[in-house]
């Protein structure tokens, strides 16, 4: 329906130029009227194919640009400046707690965090997958949120990341960038004749071109307001299905009930005044604009007490005004205190999105996600937000506990690794003697916001270093193929132009041969007793013709090349193979550390953020 509403809108748009055209063409000569009738089919097929053509360009060129950048470059367009990963300033770092406690519970690698300098209280998520997603968040949030309301807010953005809503508003926003660029071009004629009148040129432009110019705009603006009737189409319902992920997410509805109550008693609102804000309006947690269009037809979000109804029944409709000053010194006080370090549930939002039988509580397997990060010394959280540390951090958890080929690693280290780095390794490695190694996937997703922020050179020194590490001892082991994934997949977007997701193989019988060897690695590697017997129960399920695999002859690399196909996989196959995976691990009842390490591995090639387990195997680092 909404595709049908966008060929519509450039239909229109493109008769509209029509009649510009038509219109400047019979001002320049009205004495030709009766040989110029208003239908010409070969005109309109010319101005249709010129119009269209220019609305195509617009689009691929904005959705060129928005890959290149990715969720940063969006970000930054929102006159969003990254919040440093090791920053110290108390209300930074509270959001960045909340962040990424939230990012490790559900399953996915932390994000970078944009702030942008805005009174109003507002936030967005960007990005074209969690791999590249950022997420923004105006210092009107920060100064005037409690904990429990921030991590509300929070939520409401994590679960557009999650039900890949992110990348939905990435393509709309390059698609109807195009239907403004007539507009712009008419703008643009009308300053270039300005500049002609205040330059004192006596021979101005023709009356034609100052018609074409204000018809342009005038279809342009119809454009953009059938444009805008789309994103309030798309928006509003899932701005409640986020709001309702989110009290799913901290399980505290009035934490999100009590932000949007704020919001409604502030004078500056939900408001962004950057000029880039207002066009991504749909990606933004509140209304962005205030004027009388943006709460009636064209609105991209449901009014806020109707929101604040859904959470809250209680509400009564008031929303008083709020006292800046002392509200301000009241979340300042509360961030200063270290108020609410703890968890919330946070692991509940993936689990549902993507994983439904690991979210089940008769699973004892699964993992409290805030035990899992208390677990982490506080040191250790520390080295993971600065780029240097973080360096050093995972070339420790790559460091062999075999003597020999450890020293290797580390001579290998001192040659090709920045010296600070290379100074700082063994500290961090002394720190993570005795360390529990089911918490080296949660280390490895916090030190993602710190690794995002090298420079390229240093970027492919790191994973260059990684390489070498992971191939010292001859031996690729699980825990190798896993980091080596979740560092590829989460980091190269940050360095390289970001890929548009292809569904070029709609059916898993389009990708049988490496469906296959996924399964049957899951099946043979882990504890299951009898793999032929559950690698034929899997293919049945998901209706393929094939036999089983045995044990001999896997290997991760072939592994890593099955994955790979699956990146041009529709949603839908990818769905179905980790499903398949889930079954394949949690059949015989128990889940073993190895087993969850490569399930996440392969959720994150699908594109599938996982929830935390806590195995029931785990191991004194090193490992």
């Amino acid at each position: 329906m909404l595709i049908v509403a966008y060929m519509l809108t450039v239909l229109a748009v493109i008769m509209g130029v029509y009649v510009a055209c038509y219109a400047a063409i019979l001002w320049s000569n009205p004495d030709n009227y009766e040989n110029m009738p208003f239908w010409n089919s070969i005109w309109l097929a010319y101005v249709g194919g010129v119009t269209a053509l220019i609305i195509l360009s617009g689009s691929i060129y904005k959705i060129w640009e928005l890959r290149r950048g990715g969720g940063a470059g969006v970000a930054e367009m929102f006159g969003g400046k990254r919040v440093p990963p090791n920053t110290e300033d108390l209300l930074q770092r509270r959001l960045l707690n909340v962040v990424e406690e939230m990012a490790i519970a559900s399953g996915m690698p932390v994000p970078p965090v944009y702030l942008l300098p805005e009174n109003g209280i507002n936030a967005f998520a960007a990005g074209f997958s969690s791999s590249d997603a950022v997420l923004g968040v105006t210092q009107g949030a920060i100064d005037l949120l409690n904990r429990d309301q921030l991590q509300g807010v929070l939520g409401h953005e994590f679960s557009h990341i999650l039900n890949a809503d992110i990348a939905m508003n990435m393509r709309l926003m390059g698609s109807l960038h195009g239907i403004t660029l007539l507009g712009d071009a008419g703008w643009l004629v009308l300053r270039s004749m300005g500049g002609r009148r205040h330059s004192g040129d006596k021979g101005g432009a023709h009356p034609a071109v100052f018609i074409l110019a204000v018809i342009l705009i005038i279809v342009s603006g119809i454009g953009s307001l059938a444009a805008g009737a789309i994103k309030a189409a798309i928006s509003r319902q899932r701005e409640f299905l986020a709001d309702a992920s989110a009290v799913q997410f901290t399980r505290n509805p009035d934490g999100l009930a009590g932000a949007l109550k704020i919001i409604g008693g502030y004078a500056s609102s939900s408001s962004v005044t950057h000029a880039g804000a207002a066009p991504a309006s749909f990606m933004f947690f509140g209304n962005v604009l205030r004027s009388p269009l943006d709460y009636a037809w064209f609105s991209t979000h449901p009014a806020v007490t109707l929101r604040i109804q859904r959470l809250d029944p209680s509400f009564d409709g008031s929303l008083p005004p709020m006292n800046v000053p002392q509200r301000a010194r009241m979340v300042a006080n509360e961030a200063s205190l270290g108020l609410s370090l703890g968890l919330i549930g946070a692991a509940d939002l993936a689990t549902g999105v993507t994983m439904g039988r690991l979210s089940a509580s008769e699973h004892p397997e699964m993992a409290n996600a805030a035990e899992l990060i208390n677990d982490i010394p506080l040191q250790i959280r520390n080295f993971s937000h600065d780029p240097c540390l973080a360096r050093a951090l995972v070339y420790a958890l790559l460091l062999c506990r075999e003597k020999d080929v450890r020293a290797k690693q580390i001579q290998w280290l001192e040659k090709h690794a920045e010296q600070g780095v290379f100074r700082d390794l063994m500290d961090v490695y002394a720190q993570m003697k005795g360390l529990k190694s089911h918490l080296r996937i949660p280390i490895l997703d916090m030190c993602m916001p710190a690794l995002k922020s090298l420079s390229k050179p240093q970027y492919h020194r790191f994973i260059s270093n990684v390489q070498a590490l992971i191939r010292a001892d001859g031996h690729y082991s699980g825990f190798e193929f896993v980091l080596q994934q979740i560092l590829l997949r989460h980091l190269a977007p940050a360095f390289s132009t970001v890929a548009m997701p292809r569904n070029k193989y709609r059916d898993m019988s389009m990708l049988t041969e490496s469906a296959v060897y996924v399964v049957a690695f899951l099946a043979c590697t882990g504890g299951n007793k009898h793999p032929q017997d559950l690698q034929r129960r899997i293919f049945y399920q998901l209706g393929l013709d094939a036999e089983p695999l045995d044990a001999e002859g896997l290997n991760f690399t072939a592994l890593g090349k099955a994955l790979q196909q699956f990146e041009e996989a529709s949603p839908e196959v990818n769905a179905m193979l980790l499903q398949a995976c889930e079954f394949c691990v949690l059949e015989d009842g128990q889940v073993l550390q190895s087993e969850y390490e490569l399930l996440r591995a392969i959720a994150d090639a699908l594109g599938h953020p996982m929830p935390l387990l806590k195995p029931r195997e785990s191991a004194v680092f090193p490992q």
